[in-house]
């Protein structure tokens, strides 16, 4: 039966990402491991040419909005946990 629009039994749950960008994304992955990864990242950011690159990388990489409920301040390694639980597609689900 050809793709009708609108059937709910067609095509990939909303959000998620296709083969393509899940093998790029593993290609990366393996390409930052091989030269380097994140001691060769820390020291290519500190080379002042690189910085402003470093900076705006890391704001494409970050989701553009979150709703977070704390009180009191939050250390950088709490956001991290929160962030990875945003984003954790690993029970096949769309990232929230």
């Amino acid at each position: 039966m050809p793709f009708q629009k609108g059937n709910p039994g067609g095509g990939r749950p909303k959000g998620a990402t296709n083969k393509f960008t899940r093998d790029m994304a593993t290609a990366f992955i393996e390409a930052f491991n091989e030269i380097g990864g994140t001691a060769a990242l820390v020291e290519w950011a500190k080379d002042g040419k690189h910085k402003a690159i470093f900076y705006q990388l890391i704001a494409k990489l970050l989701p553009r909005s979150m709703d977070v409920h704390a009180e009191g301040e939050l250390t950088i390694e709490q956001i991290v946990r929160i962030m990875d639980g945003v984003n954790d597609t690993s029970d096949g689900k769309a990232a929230k």
